[in-house]
């Protein structure tokens, strides 16, 4: 009968192992299966992000690694309900984690049952954690043991086998700015914003509603958090991301309060970070929509609690991490040329025109080429590159979206770029584009903005 229970128990673990192999060919091929495939490589994070949308594309761990020298990971999906981060945290708070930082605000700390809409969220996060007890139990709570298998991708989405099995391999678009989870749009976008804010009520003057509370279901949820991070014995730290400050509404400004109450009632420190709209600076072109920040808004928000972290914690900086090269901010900050190129530029219409001072470019690690306009105040800025590309193979299978700009084994691209960034003491513009080749030869890059002049140009770079 033992050696029955065995052989049992082995043969449903091959079938689980199997299973959870199989569907990680079955998840659909966009950004959420791409950064689920990082987010299993990711090890020894000692600094960790978790919440909804709102979290993604807010904390940029670019910013903690060259700021407080520790590996950073956002782990944020989009509408990830706190009730459904709790497996996520559980399997990825190790021992190498030294802070955690929680997004909160009133829809993430929804109580179950939650909306048809909801619910098909939350399979982002789980089909991205590891399979445990608690993934188990929190899946069936909020799709019924009836669905058990669903938690399977293999199974939830057999009707799209034959097209999930012979899907392209995701690449990543040029208007996400993505690195370590973290994602948002690289600059403001008039048509999106219109779209977002078209609709909704403003409102400039947000009152509490005295007659709400915190459930006993919300509070819970926040119980739990707070009780697996003193069980791990990691300091935690909840924060909340900005919204737009004209389009907060009564029920959220309430909700803001009754959870700093309750976080100060528990001795859990939180940043709510609608309350420093002027302290930041923020804008409207900081924002990707009404309830998010676009990149620009994310650096704001991000070095600021980089200097919380920073003073409020005894994190011991980290030795220099590797790949730092391929953090843009750790290049801005570095008196060390560790990028591809870089030029300090001299003509006197690029400096006072234009406003760009230098230039410097790098690959990061998923396949792209930023190049970085720096200066004290820069103006509006066009760009054209253009370049050979030396090795024929690497013209074949070329994302839809670089095939367009290569003809005749010669790549060309033209564009505007976006408002600038700031970041210590400096702007700082950023072209970014898919960038699938190891070696190029005759690059020239023009920039200006009534004539464009000649700025690098280089025979042959090495790109990696």
């Amino acid at each position: 009968m033992l050696k029955f229970l065995v052989k049992l128990l082995l043969f449903f673990f091959l079938i689980l192992t199997l299973f959870s192999w199989a569907s990680s060919v079955f998840t659909k091929g966009d950004i959420n299966s791409f950064k689920g495939r990082e987010l299993n490589e990711s090890n020894n994070i000692e600094l960790a992000f978790f919440g909804s949308s709102r979290a993604l594309c807010t904390y940029d761990p670019r910013v903690f690694e060259n700021g407080l020298g520790k590996r950073a990971y956002n782990y944020g999906f989009g509408s990830q309900r706190l009730f459904t981060s709790l497996p996520m945290m559980e399997s990825h708070l190790s021992n190498d984690v030294k802070l955690g930082v929680v997004d909160i605000f009133s829809a993430s700390i929804q109580e179950l049952p939650f909306e048809e809409d909801v619910n098909n969220f939350q399979y982002n996060t789980l089909d991205n954690t590891e399979n445990s007890l608690q993934k188990l139990l929190t899946f069936v709570q909020i799709y019924g043991f009836e669905n058990i298998f669903e938690i399977f991708p293999l199974v939830r989405n057999h009707a799209l086998w034959d097209e999930l099995l012979l899907k392209p391999e995701y690449v990543l678009k040029e208007n996400i700015d993505y690195y370590k989870g973290f994602r948002s749009e690289l600059s403001f976008n008039q048509t999106r914003w219109n779209r977002s804010s078209d609709g909704n009520k403003r409102n400039l003057h947000p009152r509490i509603q005295e007659n709400r509370k915190l459930t006993d279901g919300e509070k819970e949820i926040i119980d739990r958090i707070i009780k697996l991070f003193e069980e791990k014995q990691i300091p935690l730290l909840f924060v909340s991301a900005p919204m737009h400050k004209d389009y907060i509404t009564n029920r959220n400004y309430t909700y803001q309060n009754l959870i700093k109450q309750y976080l100060n009632q528990k001795g859990i420190p939180f940043i709510d970070y609608n309350s420093l709209w002027d302290e930041l600076g923020l804008g409207t072109h900081d924002f990707r929509d009404i309830g998010h920040l676009n990149s620009s808004g994310a650096l704001k928000v991000s070095l600021h609690l980089n200097n919380y972290i920073n003073e409020h914690y005894q994190l011991i900086r980290g030795k220099s991490l590797n790949n730092t090269y391929k953090n843009r901010y750790s290049l801005l900050s570095s008196s060390q040329n560790e990028s591809i190129l870089k030029k300090e530029l001299i003509n006197d219409y690029i400096l006072n025109k234009v406003g760009v001072e230098s230039v410097e470019i790098y690959k990061d690690q998923y396949e792209r080429l930023e190049v970085l306009f720096v200066g004290k105040r820069i103006n509006r800025v066009k760009v054209n590159i253009t370049f050979k590309i030396t090795k024929e193979s690497e013209i074949r299978n070329l994302p839809v979206e670089v095939q367009n700009r290569v003809k005749n084994g010669r790549y060309s691209y033209s564009t505007t770029l976006g408002r600038p960034f700031y970041f210590e003491n400096n702007q700082f513009k950023v072209l970014l584009l898919n960038f699938p080749f190891s070696e190029i030869e005759e690059l020239k890059i023009s920039i200006g903005n009534k004539r464009l002049v000649k700025v690098i140009e280089e025979k042959h770079i090495f790109l990696d």
